[in-house]
């Protein structure tokens, strides 16, 4: 935990014991670059709001691979144009968090949920 997370909480030492097996649990379930990515986004910020962007990751319940779906669930998606879609649980369903260069032009999100209504909404 201590290599994987160097550098990227604010107060590692500030860390409870609690707080530690859950981010060694959550490592071990492969959560590590969301982890990092999430600490990324709030490496200003101090360990509280640190850890309240971290516990919708580390409480999410254990999805198992499934045979017909290697690779699954998919938690987060690196573009070739430097574009990082997230998939993070929430309380009452899912967010995707868009990051990188691409994501700063104005219609990138407009593009995506233009193909999600074509995908659940055909005329």
């Amino acid at each position: 935990m201590v290599e994987e997370l160097d550098g990227s909480i604010a107060t590692p030492e500030a860390l409870t014991t609690r707080q530690m097996h859950h981010l060694s649990a959550a490592l071990r379930r492969g959560l590590g670059e969301l982890i990092a990515l999430t600490l990324a986004d709030h490496r200003r910020a101090g360990l509280a709001s640190q850890w309240q962007a971290l516990l919708p990751i580390l409480n999410e319940p254990v999805e198992p691979e499934t045979a017909t779906t290697p690779g699954r669930p998919r938690r987060v998606l690196h573009l070739k144009q430097g574009l990082v879609i997230r998939r993070e649980r929430s309380r009452d369903g899912w967010i995707l968090r868009f990051s990188g260069p691409e994501n700063k032009k104005g219609g990138l999100v407009d593009d995506v949920i233009d193909h999600i209504e074509r995908m659940f909404q055909p005329s």
